[in-house]
């Protein structure tokens, strides 16, 4: 099946490896020209080269912390008006979101907030107004859910910020939908069973899979979505 979007060019973050790797991957198997980005230069370069060799499309890479403004503004320049951007707000892996009022502590609050909620909302603010235009654009934020064993100490942070994020995205998707411009979030914490009522594991494939049907131009119908892979159906919520 031809998905419509061969030639055009995806940002996607966080790409020298795991989830972001495996989408990238998959753009670049549709004829997608991609921008690889990471905090290890030497693992964005091996990322770009390998799919650049895989697919024959335009790789470009660029290693930055997209936690910053300066991160964020190098990823852009790359390529300034992407048709296609995967962000990430992927959990750290830090044990818990410090509590208390000194300055160490409210860095670390800061610095969770900007990861986890402002970095992918300020990313894909910075590409709308070029998708609105040029009445195109996929928008795809994955959002791996936190291995069980750790959200007793962080659920409460992680459910509000998630929640936020979600809220945010549900919003802007509204706005935009007219103009064929989709943003959806893929949820999944990959090789666990999924919860409810339909319980099985989810395959690596199944993500990059998902993200490349959601950018694809036959799926101008489906915005606002918060989709968890494995979860019970009644997770997928549209606007």
């Amino acid at each position: 099946m031809d998905l419509g979007i061969a030639g055009r060019w995806a940002t996607v973050c966080a790409s020298a490896h795991g989830p972001g790797r495996a989408c990238a991957d998959a753009l670049a198997a549709e004829g997608v020209n991609v921008v690889i980005s990471g905090s290890e230069a030497a693992l964005v370069k091996q990322a770009a080269s390998e799919i650049a060799a895989a697919h024959g499309v335009e790789v470009r890479q660029v290693t930055a912390d997209l936690v910053t403004e300066a991160g964020r503004g190098r990823l852009l320049a790359a390529w300034p008006e992407p048709d296609i951007l995967v962000t990430s707000n992927a959990w750290s892996g830090s044990a818990a979101i410090p509590e208390g009022g000194d300055d160490f502590a409210a860095a670390l609050r800061m610095q969770y907030m900007e990861q986890h909620y402002w970095s992918p909302v300020a990313l894909i603010q910075a590409v709308l107004g070029g998708m609105r235009r040029r009445r195109f654009g996929r928008i795809v934020n994955i959002a791996p859910v936190m291995p069980a064993a750790h959200r007793p100490l962080t659920a409460v942070a992680d459910d509000r910020m998630g929640l936020g994020l979600t809220a945010v995205i549900k919003g802007m998707a509204a706005e935009v939908a007219a103009d064929n411009v989709t943003i959806n979030q893929l949820a999944t914490e990959l090789g666990r069973p999924g919860r409810g009522s339909f319980r099985r594991m989810t395959q690596r494939h199944e993500l990059p899979a998902t993200c490349v049907m959601l950018c694809s131009a036959q799926a101008g119908y489906i915005s606002g979505v918060d989709l968890r892979l494995g979860a019970a159906p009644r997770s997928l919520e549209l606007v």
